[in-house]
């Protein structure tokens, strides 16, 4: 298992953010000068995470299915007690690939931690400020929040997500088990 301790990250419960408030955290983030991020493959393009919002990578194991969940949830699984939704950015970004998924990242949202299956962590990269295009022009399918923009990192390009903002608060809601339909 690798496990990546995060000494910088805010332990704090985070709240819903609006907009503008993401948009002055991307901006504040991308401005810093120099930032952290976890590289890691979902099929033959490369992703980044800012490095402080990952709370620990841990070595893939097939989740526990969770009946009736929309097709990118994979289920559940118990990290040292914790029950945690497993989600694949492969199926929620669209990407086919036939590369066996070798990890999960374990990163916070407003309600709680997810894991993200991915295929394989390469690396923590230093990605400067003037290095990333905040506003590239794409059309996306997935809500643009979580979307920090392109970076280069030693000769390649990396997309750069903001994974506690990869889904809404809409997708986030935790099903009322027993409740009546």
């Amino acid at each position: 298992m690798v496990t990546i301790k995060n000494q910088q990250r805010n332990d704090q419960k985070s709240e819903p953010k609006n907009d503008s408030k993401i948009d002055d955290q991307i901006d504040e983030l991308v401005s810093s000068g120099e930032n952290k991020y976890l590289i890691f493959y979902l099929g033959e393009e490369m992703y980044g995470t800012p490095l402080t919002s990952v709370r620990e990578v841990i070595e893939y194991h097939e989740p526990k299915p969770v009946p009736n969940m929309v097709g990118y949830f994979e289920g559940v699984i118990n990290v040292r007690g914790e029950i945690i939704g497993v989600v694949d950015l492969r199926k929620r970004f669209g990407i086919k690939s036939e590369r066996k998924c070798e990890s999960k990242l374990i990163f916070d949202t407003a309600r709680g931690p997810l894991a993200a299956k991915v295929d394989h962590v390469e690396d923590v990269a230093t990605i400067r400020a003037d290095n990333i295009e905040k506003n590239p022009n794409l059309k996306q399918d997935v809500p643009a929040e979580y979307f920090i923009g392109i970076g280069r990192a030693e000769g390649q390009l990396v997309n750069l997500i903001q994974l506690d903002q990869l889904f809404t608060e809409e997708e986030l809601v935790r099903p009322q088990w027993g409740a009546p339909s």
